[in-house]
């Protein structure tokens, strides 16, 4: 990295340190084979890594790692022309051959790629015609482009003599990380941070970063975030309580930023349990819920109630499932009693024939304030209707890996899921990926299979919303999640950072136009 001075001379603006405090983990790292995590995407795609295509400012696909693309007349065929100025933070350079590395590995059954479904319909054989151009063969779609944006290319010369089931797995995710991103990645320190430091090598005309440095640092308690945040150990933090928001908005030397998400707040239900194997014990439980006052109470209503993964606004949203689900708990009581569910001893939980009791235990990752009170919420309203809930509170870490694994221990688990702009759920909801990491919820329905299986397929804008209409209505019915809501995304920054905007795209979408002023930079800022 070049030194102070010549960060200084490229302008006001460059120069110093950022440091972005958030409650968990990095699950994923920088491994692109293995992110089902949000901020794991988040730093792979903004940060460290860097995919072929990227969103502009008005959500338009723009070039990024790849200087062109071009379809051939049928859509049967999509051509890549890459950079020749972009290299891995060792110094190789970025060529055909990575891109055509990460896609093989990608569709290999043996990675267990979380996000395989979004490539059903390319073929097998990447060709590379040239160091900077690859080709590749699919059945026409209209989402042929989208898993681009969200897949960062990995390095061939580090990683394509590692196994392909060793690579979800694998120590270059967070131990050793080479990406060709506008960050390199410099140190992590196990549950404490990631840093990283601007790549100087980074092409000019695609945004080099403005700070020296940026720190991911993990304080897995918000009430600590915020006192870090007032004292200046931490520059933002990310997703605050909405009783420090009203904090944050009272200090002078603070400000909240907030923008649009696609993140939704849910509970995931695991259908594979005897006790919420009956969509009517589902349909229930969103009956029983009253959102609306739950985003008020926790979000101060900054959001939208939510009733599918498809968000409001997103591509195929149907206005008309808005008010669906509403909160009935006289409704939820019916539903329960028409599937056996009673109180037989009058102790206030329900029984079915049997004398089992309806209950189950939602699981909490430790640290997250918000999903704690989701489920305490949930618990308590559901307990008006005659369920018995239990509260488990466990590291994110290994709540993710309990419900990804073959043991699928869990009842439900309080989640936020980030959904994608062209959303396909096959890996979440189709019958043939039930043993998929991803597969949380066991749902295993030939009819929401077939609509699953056609939206890749669709040909047309009118053929893909009459199928995200009827996917809607079949996730409605079917109650996989607990859907609560899309919730604004929030960051706490002190006013000493500028540039930090949010989007639909996420938190880190900007980040390489994040800079701190001048004259507020601490002696640390600069070494």
């Amino acid at each position: 990295m070049g030194t102070v001075a010549d960060r200084r001379a490229e302008g006001p603006e460059m120069g110093g340190q950022l440091v972005v405090g958030v409650i968990s983990d990095i699950t994923q790292g920088m491994n692109a084979f293995a992110t089902n995590e949000h901020a794991s995407s988040q730093h792979q795609m903004f940060v460290n890594l860097m995919p072929l295509v990227r969103h502009d400012d008005d959500l338009e696909l723009e070039p990024y790692l790849a200087e062109s693309w071009e379809f051939s007349e049928d859509g049967t065929e999509l051509t890549f022309r890459i950079r020749d100025d972009v290299r891995w933070h060792d110094g190789t350079p970025t060529t055909a051959a990575d891109v055509a590395f990460t896609f093989e590995r990608i569709i290999d059954p043996a990675v267990e790629f979380p996000g395989a479904s979004k490539w059903a319909r390319y073929l097998p054989g990447a060709e590379v015609v040239d160091d900077r151009t690859v080709r590749f063969r699919m059945e026409p779609h209209l989402s042929a482009l989208d898993p681009w944006r969200a897949t960062g290319i990995m390095p061939a010369h580090l990683l394509e003599d590692v196994p392909a089931e060793e690579l979800v797995a694998h120590p270059f995710g967070s131990q050793c990380p080479v990406g060709n991103g506008p960050f390199v990645f410099t140190e992590r320190v196990a549950d404490e941070r990631w840093s990283f430091e601007a790549n100087p090598a980074f092409p000019a005309d695609l945004g080099p970063a403005k700070v020296d440095r940026y720190v991911y640092r993990i304080v897995p308690d918000q009430n600590t975030l915020m006192a870090e945040l007032q004292a200046g150990g931490i520059d933002a933090y990310v997703q605050p309580l909405m009783e420090h928001i009203e904090v944050i908005e009272g200090a002078e030397h603070l400000e909240v930023i907030s923008g649009p998400s696609r993140s939704l707040a849910m509970i995931a239900w695991n259908t594979r349990r005897e006790v919420l194997a009956d969509k009517r014990v589902r349909q229930a439980i969103a009956l029983a819920v009253d959102r609306a006052q739950m985003l008020e109470v926790l979000r101060g209503g900054l959001g939208r109630r939510a009733n599918g993964t498809i968000p409001p606004g997103g591509r195929g949203y149907d206005d008309s499932i808005e008010d669906r689900m509403p909160f009935d708990p006289s409704g939820a009581r019916t539903l329960l009693a028409q599937a056996g569910w009673e109180d037989r001893d009058g102790d206030g939980v329900r029984e079915n024939a049997s004398g089992a009791p309806l209950s189950f235990t939602i699981s909490v990752n430790s640290g997250n304030a918000e999903r704690l009170r989701i489920a305490q919420i949930v618990q308590a309203q559901l307990s008006e209707v005659g369920f018995q809930v239990g509260l488990e509170v466990g590291d994110f870490g290994a709540i993710i890996s309990r419900i990804t694994d073959s043991t699928r221990d869990f009842d439900g688990v309080t989640l936020a899921w980030t959904s994608d702009f062209f959303v396909d759920d096959t890996d979440l909801f189709h019958g043939d990926r039930i043993e998929g990491a991803m597969a949380f919820s066991g749902l295993d329905q030939p009819e929401l299979d077939r609509i699953l299986e056609a939206i890749p397929a669709a040909q047309t804008e009118a053929e893909l919303d009459r199928l995200y209409r009827e996917y809607q209505e079949a996730i409605l019915e079917e109650q996989p999640f607990l859907f609560l809501y899309y919730g604004d995304r929030v960051v706490g920054v002190n006013r000493r950072v500028q540039g930090m905007t949010l989007d639909v795209r996420g938190e880190w979408a900007t980040v390489t136009d994040w800079w701190i002023l001048p004259d507020q930079r601490r002696m640390a800022d600069d070494g």
